[in-house]
């Protein structure tokens, strides 16, 4: 079913409409590929942090890590405890 916008039937304005979109999207794409390109090595510094401590390997890593120093605090393997606050 077509209906009518501004004398125009739907199937009219549809090419119209989706040319549009695209250069709109294509637009914003370079945008942001120029902003990305032109950000301070600040922002790139803390744009990889970000990326590293916001994934899994960074939360099995400290599991690992604070579940090691936990264990062998414990005494549990006939070592002396090395943390005195533990």
């Amino acid at each position: 079913m077509n209906s009518k916008v501004n004398g125009k039937q739907d199937s009219d304005t549809a090419p119209d409409m989706a040319g549009i979109v695209n250069r709109n999207i294509k637009a914003l794409v370079a945008r942001r590929q120029k902003d990305e390109n032109n950000k301070p090595i600040e922002e790139r510094v803390a744009d990889s942090i970000t990326r590293f401590t916001g994934n899994m390997a960074f939360v099995y890593t400290h599991v690992v890590i604070f579940g090691v120093w936990i264990i062998l605090n414990l005494g549990w393997f006939g070592i002396k405890p090395f943390d005195p606050s533990f």
